[in-house]
């Protein structure tokens, strides 16, 4: 389409409290230009507990799945819009990452005590894998929102302000929703509308390592000022290490679709090895320097610098229209229907992990890796899991996340 170009970075850390017991990354990211012009980014938190095992797969799966189905299927075109279309999407996601759980079953076959463990806590062969899902598209004038479990998506609309459009997970506690659940598809939120300026999903490593969600809010759009001023790869890494450590102890994990200045030039996708196109010089000084004060509250938050004074607040959430199932009224002309959500089932595990499905406790995390480039078509990935949980003080070490019955 004519216009602004885009781009799109994606990055995962290991959570500090994951390098700490010796546990590996259990997050994964990706952000790719799909064969249409249009754009999808992805994370997903595997749950860590021993009940899921193999999460660290399971989120990569869930990733691969989720961008393989909006490769394939136009929300848009589909008869009805999008508020047919995206039910159907969120079923073929669910259906094709059981089909690749199943795959990874054939090739290494669950340990009898793994699989009756899962079959007890009435997750079925599916439990090692529990993973939550966070995805965004970008199709030409219209933004496809679509989550199950936790995590958050930030979204800045035209008009500067950024808001989290999706309501949160109701399960209380380390309790979460999960792919390796019954019914996944019920847990789902989505939501349709207009394209906005940019675009953040993140695990839950990101957002615990906040006291206060507006503060997650605000740190979440420096962030996206940071990757369109051109931050390098290894300081973006840095940063999150670092706020993972003074944090949630969690993984943190991160993909975003930012659009940028006419005429500049716009990677298919993005790695983690290269670093993401500098803002293009018509930003000019102004663009330079907000970005550099948006670093450095986010340094101040890693604990690097003294404290900044602080910032005016956000806006409330007001740019984007909601749909059923969110907080704010809906306006006649946008699409969105979560679906109905069950209590989730508490699980044992190290704090600040999660579980997901219906009665296992597992690990999550969030990480982010980094922004590089890639060829068109191709894929950016990053592996990240969180620990931690949003609100109130933050413990050092993650708490414990169980899927819902």
């Amino acid at each position: 389409m004519s216009g602004p170009d885009a781009r799109v970075i994606a990055a995962s850390v290991r959570g500090a409290g994951h390098v700490r017991r010796g546990q590996p990354n259990q997050d994964f990211a990706a952000a790719e230009r799909l064969d249409d012009g249009a754009w999808a980014i992805v994370v997903s938190d595997g749950h860590g507990a021993e009940l899921h095992a193999r999460s660290e797969t399971g989120s990569r799966l869930a990733v691969e799945a989720a961008l393989a189905e909006l490769r394939r299927i136009d929300w848009r075109a589909a008869a009805g819009g999008g508020a047919a279309a995206a039910p159907a999407l969120i079923d073929a996601i669910v259906e094709l990452w059981r089909d690749k759980v199943e795959a990874d079953i054939d090739e290494r076959p669950l340990e009898p005590e793994t699989l009756a463990a899962s079959e007890a806590a009435g997750l079925g062969q599916y439990g090692p894998y529990g993973a939550t899902l966070v995805a965004a598209a970008v199709r030409g004038e219209e933004m496809l929102l679509l989550q199950i479990g936790d995590g958050d998506l930030y979204v800045r609309g035209r008009d500067g302000r950024v808001e989290r459009p999706l309501p949160d997970d109701p399960r209380p506690g380390e309790e979460t929703a999960s792919l390796c659940m019954p019914s996944p598809q019920a847990e789902a939120r989505w939501r349709i509308a207009p394209r906005p300026a940019q675009v953040l999903a993140s695990t839950d490593g990101f957002s615990k390592s906040f006291p206060e969600p507006q503060e997650a809010v605000e740190a979440a759009g420096a962030l996206l000022d940071r990757a369109l001023a051109g931050v390098e790869p290894a300081t973006l890494q840095g940063d999150l290490s670092a706020l993972s450590a003074r944090g949630s102890s969690d993984d943190i994990s991160i993909a975003a679709w930012l659009e940028q200045a006419a005429g500049a030039a716009a990677p298919a996708s993005v790695q983690r090895t290269d670093p993401p196109t500098p803002t293009p010089s018509r930003w000019g000084l102004w663009a330079a320097l907000a970005a550099a004060v948006a670093g450095a509250a986010l340094a101040w938050r890693a604990g690097w610098l003294a404290p900044p004074p602080k910032p005016p607040p956000v806006n409330p959430p007001v740019g984007l229209p909601s749909g059923p199932g969110t907080s704010a009224p809906a306006p006649p002309d946008v699409r969105g229907a979560p679906s109905d959500r069950r209590p989730g089932a508490r699980h044992g595990g190290a704090p600040g992990e999660k579980g997901s499905g219906a009665k296992g406790s597992g690990v999550k995390g969030s990480g982010v890796g980094g922004s590089g480039r890639k060829g068109p078509g191709e894929d950016v990935h990053s592996d990240g899991h969180s620990d931690g949980k949003q609100g109130g003080a933050v413990s050092d070490e993650p708490s414990d996340r169980k899927p819902g019955r």
